[in-house]
């Protein structure tokens, strides 16, 4: 999303990942990754409301005030991908 004059950095997601089977030849597994996911990790501002994001493209008259709404949540995802 795209927000002129915006006064904040926001990292909206990050994904990690290794493949452990070069480490493990003796199991045979082409592939053995292991990867963690984050969605809404965190945000930099001066904004002292929930999120800065909150009220855009709500109204115009709302731009950047919370009334009530909640920010986006944070999801942290671990999962293993293996390939024979």
């Amino acid at each position: 999303m795209y927000i002129e004059n915006a006064d904040y950095v926001k990292i909206q997601n990050i994904t990690l990942g290794y493949d452990f089977a070069p480490l493990l030849p003796a199991l045979k597994f082409s592939q053995i990754q292991l990867y963690m996911s984050a969605q809404n990790y965190f945000t930099i501002t001066g904004y002292s409301g929930l999120d800065p994001e909150v009220g855009y493209g709500q109204a115009s008259w709302a731009s950047g005030i919370d009334i009530g709404y909640y920010p986006s949540a944070k999801t942290f995802i671990v999962g293993l991908n293996v390939e024979f």
